[in-house]
């Protein structure tokens, strides 16, 4: 029996599963992110690295393959140093990857945009209830 799953939630879930200190964000970029894929295409992640990590690849090549035989997804991790990813942002294949919007799925980035959202939003129920808030959105 064939259990399809949300693509994001799995991109997610991958990137959940590698724990490592030397990872420094992950992007997913291509189909998935782009919102026009299907269960026929594979999922691809940029993965930024501290330093060339033939260990921590291994890792990943055997999340991978458990992906595969669990879920009967194909993720294509694109692992690069971080040294290399500085030198060739502005070449195509980084390029791409940030004009289609890549979906950052680094925890730390997340939960600080979430903090910060958090501090917003306090702010913002703060003023309103002194009676200082006016919002955006205009009546008419």
């Amino acid at each position: 029996m064939i259990i399809l799953y949300n693509r994001f939630e799995i991109a997610q879930e991958f990137a959940n599963a590698i724990d490592s200190d030397e990872i420094i964000k992950m992007i997913l970029f291509g189909f998935v992110a782009r919102g026009d894929d299907n269960e026929e295409l594979d999922i691809d992640i940029l993965i930024v690295i501290h330093n060339k990590n033939h260990e921590l690849e291994s890792i990943i090549s055997n999340i991978v393959v458990d992906f595969i035989l669990e879920k009967e997804e194909i993720i294509s991790p694109h692992i690069m140093t971080e040294e290399h990813f500085n030198k060739t942002k502005d070449y195509s294949f980084l390029k791409n990857v940030m004009d289609e919007g890549g979906y950052y799925m680094n925890i730390e980035e997340i939960n600080g945009v979430m903090d910060l959202a958090i501090e917003e939003l306090s702010m913002a129920q703060k003023l309103f209830d002194a009676g200082k808030y006016r919002g955006s959105i205009t009546h008419s």
